[in-house]
């Protein structure tokens, strides 16, 4: 049984061990990470969505499978006519391209395509490109990257098992930069199996950059980040987040080393899940910066800034929005420095040697968090962001003091101030042409490049 036991952020497959008809009650042969039944008062009788999957007695519908290991049948019931649709059954367990210690190596106009692995894997090497490929129907990621100066270039990445591309480059203490990147790329349709692990791209490492993708269909968030001096710019979001709740379309969490982050001239719009975080900074993760992020029916909060520190937040536009900025203080309650755990963030600074000459020059004020109340989110600001049709524009949770924030020049405005900012249809479109009229109105505001934002046009034919 695949689904949420405990959150709606975090799945698991269970086996069935025993089943009771009598009492109704199913025990699995494994325990979930989290346990069976919510701990939270609020959502404790909450109905969490699961189904079966590999059951002979659920093969009722065109599309489904069964594999009967023990006698080596498989039984599949064909979504059309196979005459017309060709049926492709795949035994490549091994990532359909795999290279280790290469050097300029370019893997370019090539379709690859049914594999149960990942589709290219590349591991310590450089000054490599992934270029004008289509990647689809793969067990695992399409792209994984390893090095320096690795990049995806214009690649399609559709229809995988976990994610879209994963990136780690450079090295995070001595803050050298990978400079690897995902550029112009098309990502959709991933996390068919693996849920959590379906974002679009995953990035790691230090100094690496994602741009001008578009990025659309899947059942968590588009971007997962962690580490330091990454550029994610110009990308368009839209339709993620259609099975997970409480989960980022733009993510990064739990670190106070990971720092120097630039998430800049995103748009993000139409996402699925009414309790997603358009920008979600969890668990107090500190030092980064916001600018010129365009937010439409982005889930339930356009920023959720759960309890982090130095964190810069400028000319964001928030539209039609349940909450539009959120900053809580959960600090006191979750952070610790005596024992090992993942919320030992002091730990995670001094394994990067966080108070060398390096880091001092580069990160001055995480230099001094242990000096400055460690445990409160200070530091952050939130100046020239544009708020419009936001039900609660700011949300103070936790014990946030509003001393805490350097917070200015935010105009709280109604959508019926702006006639033909957002069409009729459905679902309506926000109208991107009408924004520097309203942004002009704002001291300091800095203007977005809207015409460069979505995918980056590259070379056709493979």
């Amino acid at each position: 049984l695949q689904g949420f036991w405990c959150y709606k952020y975090w799945d698991s497959v269970l086996k069935a061990a025993t089943y009771n008809p009598d009492g109704g009650e199913l025990r699995f042969a494994a325990k979930d990470a989290f346990g069976i039944g919510s701990p939270r008062a609020w959502d404790k009788n909450a109905k969490y969505p699961f189904y079966a999957l590999h059951v002979f007695e659920e093969l009722d519908s065109p599309g489904e499978y069964y594999l009967d290991r023990q006698n080596n049948r498989l039984f599949f019931w064909p979504p059309g006519d196979i005459k017309k649709t060709p049926v492709r059954v795949t035994l490549c367990a091994a990532p359909l391209i795999q290279a280790n210690g290469v050097t300029n190596l370019v893997v370019r106009d090539l379709i690859l395509e049914n594999g149960r692995g990942a589709g290219v894997v590349m591991t310590e090497s450089r000054n490599c490109r992934r270029e004008n490929c289509l990647i689809r129907n793969m067990g695992q990621r399409g792209i994984e990257l390893n090095g320096s100066r690795l990049s995806a270039l214009h690649c399609e990445i559709a229809r995988t098992g976990a994610g879209g591309i994963g990136v780690t480059g450079g090295d995070r203490k001595t803050l050298t930069p990978g400079e690897c990147s995902v550029v112009g790329c098309h990502i959709h349709h991933t996390g068919r199996l693996d849920w959590d692990g379906g974002r679009a791209v995953f990035l790691n490492g230090c100094g690496n950059r994602v741009a001008n993708n578009l990025i659309h269909d899947g059942p968590s968030g588009a971007i997962r980040y962690g580490g330091n001096d990454h550029l994610i710019e110009l990308n368009e979001i839209y339709g993620m987040c259609s099975l997970y709740e409480d989960v980022g379309v733009i993510y990064t969490g739990r670190d106070w080393s990971s720092q120097g982050n630039v998430v800049r001239w995103n748009y993000i719009h139409d996402i699925l899940s009414k309790d997603a975080q358009a920008l979600y900074l969890d668990d107090c993760d500190s030092g980064d910066t916001f600018i010129g992020n365009i937010v439409f029916n982005g889930g339930k909060h356009g920023v959720m800034l759960g309890g982090g520190r130095d964190n810069t937040f400028r000319g964001n536009i928030f539209i039609n929005m349940p909450v539009g900025i959120h900053v809580d203080a959960r600090g006191p309650n979750a952070i610790v420095f005596n024992r090992e755990d993942s919320w030992n963030l002091l730990a995670k600074c001094e394994k990067l040697d966080y108070l060398s000459p390096l880091w001092r020059k580069r990160y001055p004020r995480l230099a001094r968090t242990m000096a400055e109340d460690p445990l409160q989110p200070l530091g952050n600001v939130l100046h020239e962001n544009i708020l419009i049709g936001c039900k609660k524009p700011f949300e103070l949770q936790n014990g946030t003091d509003k001393k805490w924030l350097d917070r200015a020049n935010n105009p709280e405005r109604e959508l019926a101030d702006f006639p033909g900012l957002v069409g009729e249809g459905s679902p309506a479109r926000l109208n991107l042409s009408k924004l520097p009229e309203i942004w002009q109105k704002v001291p300091g505001f800095e203007p977005i490049p809207i015409e460069k934002i979505s995918r980056e046009s590259g070379p056709q034919g493979r």
